[in-house]
């Protein structure tokens, strides 16, 4: 498909780590850079990246941001640079995001790593000890490899590419807002209020304390996030969020 090339808006691609307050940072992005917020999910609000939705963002007449869970697969780095887009990738401490990934587990009883119905109950029956296995089995692996992934591209492609972070959100979201409006050479308006909650729907912003995930892993299952991580040749407590 051809598509539009000689127009000079902005469109940016949040590529979030899940359970990273993703949607709740779409939603105040768009606000605080007076900028589109497009869905790309193939039922609109999904965080995978479909890529007729995608494209539709180059034939709008204005600047957008939209939100994915994307890792940087072949494909994705090719509709990335196809498409000319900037990419925002925002992250969270690990160890807090596999505890809130377990917290989501139990009160929703379904994730598509997990669709068998008798895989669930499984999970939901176990002690709290073998849940958290289950959880770093499940989910651990992938967030490294978005995490290193996206990092290994952002190296190679320094001004297509801003790290932000869940924590920095907590603990100054105009801070933030500011760094991110800078990045897009956009004014900032601070005319909203960027409270920890928003009105706007459907959202799913977690209130989880940041460092629960130190605290409730043993050390056996830190011992097992920490080789995982290296295998990622990542050694990163900051991101980690773990240290023997």
């Amino acid at each position: 498909v051809n598509y539009n090339k000689s127009n000079d808006h902005q469109n940016i691609l949040l590529c979030a780590q899940p359970k990273s307050a993703s949607l709740h940072m779409h939603a105040i992005i768009a606000d605080a850079l007076q900028i589109t917020k497009h869905e790309i999910g193939f039922n609109y609000y999904g965080g995978h990246l479909y890529y007729p939705r995608i494209l539709a963002a180059k034939y709008l007449n204005c600047d957008t941001i939209s939100h994915c869970h994307a890792e940087p697969t072949p494909a994705t780095v090719d509709i990335v640079n196809t498409l000319n887009l900037k990419v925002l990738v925002l992250t969270r401490n690990l160890a807090d995001t596999l505890i809130s990934r377990l917290e989501m587990l139990e009160r929703d009883k379904y994730c598509s790593e997990m669709c068998s119905a008798s895989a669930i109950q499984h999970f939901l029956t176990a002690s709290d000890e073998q849940k958290r296995d289950i959880i770093i089995d499940l989910f651990a692996a992938p967030y490294l490899n978005f995490y290193t992934g996206w990092k290994s591209f952002a190296a190679l492609n320094p001004s297509k590419v801003l790290f932000i972070s869940y924590e920095e959100m907590k603990s100054d979201t105009q801070q933030l807002l500011k760094t991110v409006a800078a990045w897009c050479g956009k004014p900032f308006s601070c005319s909203s209020e960027f409270s920890k909650e928003s009105d706007q729907k459907p959202l799913n912003f977690n209130k989880g304390i940041i460092g629960r995930g130190k605290m409730l892993f043993s050390n056996e299952q830190k011992v097992k996030i920490l080789n995982l991580a290296a295998t990622f040749e990542l050694n990163d407590e900051k991101y980690i969020g773990l240290s023997l």
